[in-house]
């Protein structure tokens, strides 16, 4: 029987959060890569792009869900290294699925949790603890802070599918 819609969600970062499933499952598969340090970011967005494109060929997703880039001047004090990095992995992100005809599709993270958890806002210092806690409670397992961030882009997605 075919399966409906393979979604692949991500949460950009040196450890790279990744879930992935088809519509009709409750409960996606989830990792993470990790990716060499900034200290060459070069070689960093070539490790992305070949766990990228080494997803899309097992996974054949229908869309990709990343959290939107952050951009400079926001996200309290973000350095420029890491938003240099955010840009980059989204760039590579968006140019992997384009030579895959793979639709790619961007949410800022609060609404993403808003929608999925019910808040987008959490005291600071707070929102990875409660929203492992959130998914743990319904009996999720994953990797990290960044394996659970991307299982929410993936719930969203879900949540919002066939509209995205």
């Amino acid at each position: 029987m075919p399966r409906g819609a393979a979604i692949f969600s991500l949460d950009l970062s040196f450890r790279t959060g990744w879930a992935f499933g088809h519509i009709e499952d409750d409960r996606p598969r989830s990792g993470v890569w990790v990716l060499p340090g900034p200290s060459d970011l070069g070689r960093t967005f070539a490790a992305f792009e070949n766990q990228l494109l080494d997803a899309i060929d097992v996974h054949w997703p229908d869309v990709v869900v990343l959290e939107a880039a952050i951009s400079g001047g926001q996200g309290g004090g973000t350095s420029q290294n890491v938003t240099e990095q955010q840009i980059g992995l989204l760039a590579h992100a968006r140019s992997t699925c384009y030579r895959h005809d793979v639709r790619l599709v961007t949410k800022a993270a609060s609404t993403m949790r808003k929608e999925v958890i019910g808040t987008g806002r959490f005291p600071t210092g707070t929102a990875k603890k409660s929203i492992m806690a959130w998914l743990s409670a319904r009996g999720f397992e994953f990797a990290d802070d960044n394996a659970s961030d991307a299982l929410v882009a993936w719930l969203w997605a879900k949540q919002n599918w066939p509209k995205l």
